[in-house]
């Protein structure tokens, strides 16, 4: 028992069957999804709310969890009966970091899965686009040393954002009016690379 996807559907419009591997990863954004929205959960609940096979179900929460990104507890006792283990997203696991670029100050974010903010730095924004990336990868250091429970784990992603026009395939600034240097500089690429021993 399992939810149709988009992709379920276009193999369906194109006459071919859907595949195992597109199944298993839309039910496992779904488990997912719920689990952000609805916890702590138990897996017979995930089941009950998702009409996908409590077997399913399970098999992809030990893969979550493997993967760093879920958490388990067992819930307090509530009388007689088996005292089921609650899921809730691991918020010390898959870090990413946020840069937001402004005329005046640059902010640095460090976050988990739960999207709750672990730490944040700021510095004067380089009138230049050039320094950007390297205050930038100080920053995220810095943020290291502020969450030693973080340790060597890798960052999946540096996000940057600016007030203004970006082209999201090279992450080059097209327009960016309070800050006109930046304007057809590479500032996603220079990020990446600056960062990219940290990220």
């Amino acid at each position: 028992q399992t939810t149709a996807s988009a992709g379920q559907r276009n193999d369906q419009a194109k006459g071919r069957a859907a595949r195992p591997s597109s199944v298993w990863e839309v039910n496992r954004a779904i488990i997912l999804n719920h689990i952000r929205i609805d916890q702590p959960i138990s897996r017979a609940e995930l089941s009950k709310r998702t009409g996908i096979f409590r077997s399913n179900v399970s098999d992809i929460v030990e893969e979550l969890i493997t993967a760093g990104l879920l958490a388990e507890k067992r819930a307090k006792p509530a009388g007689r009966g088996r005292v089921p283990i609650l899921l809730s997203l691991n918020g010390a696991g898959l870090h990413v970091v946020g840069v937001s670029i402004r005329r005046s100050r640059t902010r640095v974010a460090l976050a988990g899965l739960s999207g709750d903010i672990h730490a944040t730095v700021s510095f004067k924004t380089p009138h230049t686009p050039e320094k950007v990336p390297g205050r930038v990868s100080a920053a995220v250091k810095t943020l290291r040393g502020r969450c030693p429970e973080i340790g060597a784990s890798p960052l999946e992603s540096v996000g940057v954002s600016v007030p203004g026009e970006v082209d999201a395939a090279t992450g080059e600034v097209r327009w960016l009016p309070t800050l006109p240097r930046y304007t057809g500089f590479p500032l996603g690429k220079e990020i990446e690379r600056q960062c990219g021993s940290e990220a």
